[in-house]
């Protein structure tokens, strides 16, 4: 999700796990931090990395565009007998752009290394991801 310097829209984020990733000017480094996110305050959030410890990261300005990306968890492991339609993702974009699929034709989930998320195939991608499972109507 980009944001533009609005902490207040991205509360509902608290707790999860994400990647925070801010391009700054040529000045200044890019940030790009894996991690859930603990805190909010105006300019600043904070964020819990997997070694415990927790940092603020600034937002300097009102023009600057950042991401935080809700890490998609992938704990289903996938069925040999219900989970037969399995595209990569190269296929799935494929299907899709070409009108074969739509999310009216039933169901889909992201999968990597053998597991599916609970998110549908048809929200924003992540780049983890390295298949697609799909059940039609």
């Amino acid at each position: 999700m980009k944001y533009k310097h609005s902490p207040q829209s991205f509360f509902n984020l608290l707790g999860k796990e994400i990647i925070f990733s801010d391009k700054r000017s040529k000045a200044m480094p890019e940030i790009n931090v894996k991690g859930t996110l603990t805190g909010i305050r105006l300019n600043e959030v904070e964020i819990r990395k997997n070694n415990n410890v927790t940092k603020w990261y600034p937002l300097i300005s009102n023009d600057i565009e950042f991401n935080l990306t809700p890490i998609r968890k992938y704990e289903e492991p996938l069925d040999e007998e219900l989970d037969d339609d399995i595209y990569t993702i190269e296929e799935w974009e494929n299907v899709v752009n070409e009108g074969f699929i739509n999310n009216n034709d039933g169901s889909g989930y992201w999968v990597k290394d053998g597991f599916k998320s609970n998110d549908e195939a048809f929200s924003t991608r992540r780049l983890d991801a390295t298949h697609v499972t799909w059940y039609n109507k």
